[in-house]
């Protein structure tokens, strides 16, 4: 909660630690000097540190990979990506020129914008990789972050359970 103050946030994860409620806490969404901040609090005060960090990871997304992620893997905190599809864009359902196909999420909301012609390079390039390394795009996408240095697990996210056969097939 960006109107709460870091401070006061990890006291309450320390409280139900104490009260075990929970064992372990962790974080998404912070910058690495923000988790620079939380980790400086709470050796200060004595508290435990966070064992996990989940930040917003994929082949399109590689922002976190250059700060975030190096600064987790330094400090020996594990990094769960969550976002390794990109919202349905790296599993090759969107093409130059077409409509978005009627049950995706672009078609239903407008979080997702349709691809520019940008994009959809990008996307092509993406797609020969996955097809040059033998996976499907969804594939390609979740072995893609898995493969990067320091992360430990990734949060895969379908809107239909027929959608998890494709990446349980590798």
């Amino acid at each position: 909660d960006p109107a709460s103050a870091v401070t006061e946030t990890i006291e309450v994860m320390v409280e139900l630690i104490q009260s075990g409620k929970i064992r372990h806490w962790g974080f998404s969404n912070f910058s690495s000097a923000q988790l620079h901040e939380m980790l400086r609090i709470c050796d200060q005060q004595g508290w435990p540190r966070p064992v996990i960090c989940q930040p917003p990871l994929s082949w399109l997304n590689r922002e976190e990979l250059a700060d975030g992620v190096a600064t987790c893997v330094e400090q020996q905190i594990a990094v769960t990506p969550y976002r390794p599809l990109e919202g349905g864009l790296l599993t090759g359902k969107y093409r130059r020129e077409e409509p978005p196909p009627a049950d995706s999420r672009a078609s239903e909301s407008a979080w997702l914008d349709m691809p520019d012609n940008g994009l959809h390079d990008r996307l092509d390039q993406f797609e020969s990789e996955a097809a040059h390394a033998g996976c499907t795009p969804a594939q390609y996408a979740v072995r893609w972050v898995l493969d990067q240095p320091g992360i430990t697990s990734v949060v895969v996210g379908t809107k239909r359970i027929e959608q998890l056969g494709d990446l349980l097939e590798e």
